[in-house]
């Protein structure tokens, strides 16, 4: 499941040695990181997602929070979160507009209409079978989710089903044994 943050990171640091505040997205044991203009002079300064330690603690607390604020609604509005990458959860969060939730079958359900509008019926009925054995390997999956790992598993279905298809062939098509014709 997703998660979001705030964290400081001894290892990433400015030209003046000053440490930035993080927005940490984790996501299937990878994270991405938002850097904000908040800016600690030690890591001590930060505890338990507060800025501790300092003269203008409270007031920074209270910016930062209302930073984050922003960061976490949007993250709270973006759905099929289990599907992304942490990456993919920090271009959502950073980009401006809404993501769209048109699922990959309803996209293709559209394209195949528009398809058999201009006529092209073979190559929209070619379509539709794809879509058929994508939904039944993968499901409906929202399109930001696809990534090269759903690509390589759908690949390795339909690759077993296609052996399948094949050896069923040879076997069907193999003459038959003695005993067999006899009968």
């Amino acid at each position: 499941m997703a998660t979001i943050r705030l964290t400081v990171l001894s290892s990433i640091k400015e030209q003046d040695g000053r440490l930035p505040i993080l927005v940490c997205i984790s996501q299937k044991k990878k994270r991405a990181y938002i850097k904000t203009t908040f800016l600690l002079n030690d890591i001590a300064e930060f505890e338990n997602g507060k800025v501790a330690y300092r003269k203008d603690a409270s007031v920074m607390n209270k910016r930062l929070e209302f930073v984050f604020s922003q960061y976490k609604e949007k993250y709270d509005s973006i759905e099929d979160k289990d599907w992304l990458t942490a990456s993919q959860i920090k271009q959502i969060i950073l980009s401006k507009e809404k993501p769209s939730h048109i699922s990959f079958i309803e996209y293709w359900k559209k394209r195949i209409a528009e398809f058999e509008i201009e006529g092209r019926e073979s190559y929209a009925k070619m379509n539709q079978e794809t879509i058929r054995i994508f939904a039944n390997a993968e499901g409906d999956v929202p399109i930001p989710a696809i990534n090269t790992l759903l690509i390589e598993h759908f690949k390795k279905v339909d690759d077993k089903k296609r052996l399948r298809q094949w050896k069923y062939r040879i076997k069907a098509n193999s003459p038959k044994s003695k005993n067999q014709r006899i009968n």
